[in-house]
């Protein structure tokens, strides 16, 4: 779970321009994310079954309706209009073995 959790991160994580927040803060966002989502994804992770949950493990962002931890992570480091660097309509799936978004 936390390789396929991570891999998402830095792909969300490379939506924000470098500029923007300096490499400690990357970390500590990155770092912040892992946890975050790790939590909430932890009674709802079947390997045997990997589509059970499946709605449940996506990251979601429509129309700058952003994810909530992801929000409260970009906030915990300084970034507040985290939304700008996201396209407005994205889903991001974390499954057992895989990553995959729209």
């Amino acid at each position: 779970m936390l390789e396929e959790i991570k891999s998402a991160v830095e792909f969300l994580s490379r939506h924000i321009p470098s500029h923007s927040m300096t490499n400690e803060q990357r970390s500590t966002f990155q770092a912040d994310l892992v946890s975050r989502i790790s939590k909430r994804f932890a009674e709802h992770w079947h390997v045997h079954n990997p589509m059970y949950g499946n709605a449940f493990r996506a990251i979601t962002m429509f129309q700058n309706n952003l994810d909530l931890d992801v929000v409260n992570s970009a906030e915990k480091v300084g970034l507040i209009s985290i939304d700008q660097y996201f396209p407005s309509d994205l889903v991001i799936w974390i499954n057992p073995h895989q990553v995959s978004y729209r």
